[in-house]
């Protein structure tokens, strides 16, 4: 079995992480077939045999991550305005916190969850083994930096200001 730090865990591999976490009775795993397809995890919420099984997604689904977000009492912002980081903060004790990040707050909640309740690391599923490390973005995040694509704006300055001209070409970039 794989072992997998909790803040690489994305797409399926941290949807059933999730639901381990969180001790579903029953917990099946479609893996995707094709390189853009993400799969995604079915589970039964209670123990009765004739309960039906729904698809589990709460990394991208916020009707299922919102209740995780409130019954843990998370506190979840963005790190900083410019880059899409968020983070998710869960108090443990008078003084203890548990938190995680994520490229959307849905991610750093489920982070989150499992690592109040699995750790940092997590013993991932035999179908996970050899899916970690690879390419497949959709189980395993690879962490990249994050550097938008800038595009240049080209302004003619139309009104007199303390240190602008009419006419003059002002060039900028954005992110």
């Amino acid at each position: 079995m794989t072992m997998i730090k909790t803040c690489d865990l994305s797409g399926i591999a941290l949807d059933w992480a999730v639901a381990k976490a969180r001790q579903y009775p029953d917990v099946k795993i479609y893996m995707p077939h094709r390189p853009e397809d993400r799969g995604w995890i079915e589970v039964r919420f209670n123990r009765e045999p004739k309960a039906a099984c729904a698809r589990y997604d709460p990394s991208i689904n916020w009707e299922q991550a919102g209740p995780l977000m409130e019954e843990y009492e998370l506190d979840v912002h963005q790190v900083q305005r410019d880059i899409p980081v968020w983070q998710a903060e869960a108090q443990t004790g008078p003084r203890a916190r548990v938190s995680s990040m994520g490229s959307t707050p849905l991610i750093a909640i489920c982070r989150c969850v499992v690592k109040l309740h699995l750790g940092p690391e997590v013993t991932m599923h035999p179908v996970f083994d050899g899916w970690a490390g690879s390419s497949e973005p959709s189980v395993v995040a690879k962490p990249m930096p994050y550097a938008p694509p800038a595009r240049k704006f080209t302004h003619t300055v139309m009104t007199r200001g303390a240190d602008l001209k009419v006419g003059q070409t002002i060039n900028y970039w954005v992110n």
